[in-house]
């Protein structure tokens, strides 16, 4: 039998001859560490991948967000902010959110939340089944995104298939990784540190389609996903909610004055666990009410005292009924 063998063939079992000629004069301790350096190369490149990746997914978030704040954020003008000023009223309460635009995106979307100064600027999503975290890797469009959204867990429903209202207002957002920037509830932790560094950032606001509500923070605290305050619903006055309440007081890293009680609201924001943490832990941080700016009636109430908040409200619904509106 003729076999033919061209010069690619004589090339290609030369270079093979060459390399089991150099593989049979490779020892055993040379073997490893050629395996040792390919796998570090090998975890090099999937390293960078990763935070290429990471960082990527960031941009994404970010641009999408900044387009999604342009289209429904409607700043008060240098005018609105000096007469708000003038008259003791937190001009960041007169933010408008177009709802409207955003529910016709998606109908779970139930807030928006803002803390100036930071990347903390978005809507919150309810989540429309109880156990179900869709959000926790979906935007508003419910696309897959790595770092989801803000969310609010579902509450059981009571026995009349009626949502009971929750003493406290659980809002959920991921421990993103720091070195890419601020995103999601990456700083949350470094914001709320110590009294200190609270006091910079002791405000949240949160928006309705009408009303806006501003949140003073109260205290912070380490925990894990055990905690009572991932258990909802609390009602007030239950014995169960002042329970949330004294053990948020024993493990805080701080306190501040405005101590909640127990038929007093509460806004909490907390972190998923983190990989960057060794025991894997949350970070959690209460605000107390402090303030409400209407709408409709372009009214501003003070209500850090729970008893003239209830008074104001039904002062808002009569005089709404009045008007016949």
């Amino acid at each position: 039998m003729l076999i033919i063998v061209d010069k690619y063939d004589i090339i290609i079992l030369s270079l093979l001859k060459g390399v089991f000629s150099m593989l049979s004069k490779i020892n055993l301790k040379s073997l490893i560490y050629i395996l040792f350096f390919i796998s570090v190369i090998g975890l090099i490149a999937w390293f960078c991948i990763y935070i290429y990746g990471d960082y990527a997914s960031r941009q994404t978030v970010l641009k999408n967000n900044e387009e999604l704040i342009a289209e429904t954020i409607e700043e008060p003008d240098a005018k609105i902010k000096q007469e708000a000023y003038s008259k003791d009223i937190d001009a960041n309460m007169l933010r408008k959110v177009d709802f409207s635009k955003l529910k016709a995106k998606n109908k779970d979307v139930n807030a928006w939340l803002y803390i100036p100064k930071t990347k903390i600027d978005s809507y919150v999503m309810k989540e429309p089944r109880v156990g179900q975290f869709l959000y926790g890797s979906a935007d508003i469009n419910k696309k897959y995104s790595l770092s989801g959204s803000y969310l609010i867990p579902a509450a059981p429903l009571r026995s009349d298939g009626v949502a009971s209202e929750d003493a406290h207002i659980l809002i959920l957002g991921h421990k993103m990784n720091e070195y890419n920037g601020e995103w999601m509830f990456s700083n949350l932790s470094s914001y709320y540190k110590d009294k200190k560094s609270a006091e910079k950032k002791k405000y949240v606001y949160m928006y309705y389609p009408d009303r806006s509500e501003r949140w003073k923070v109260w205290c912070a605290y380490h925990t894990h996903s055990g905690d009572d305050v991932y258990k909802s619903p609390y009602l007030f006055g239950d014995d169960l909610y002042k329970k949330l309440l004294k053990g948020a007081e024993a493990k805080a890293d701080f306190i501040f004055k405005n101590k909640p009680d127990a038929n007093t609201k509460t806004l909490v924001l907390s972190t998923c666990n983190s990989l960057s943490e060794r025991d894997l832990k949350r970070f959690v941080v209460i605000f107390t009410p402090d303030s409400v700016y209407d709408y409709k009636t372009k009214s501003y109430m003070d209500v850090s005292d729970l008893r003239e908040y209830k008074k104001w409200l039904a002062e808002v619904d009569n005089d709404i009924n009045k008007k016949g509106n």
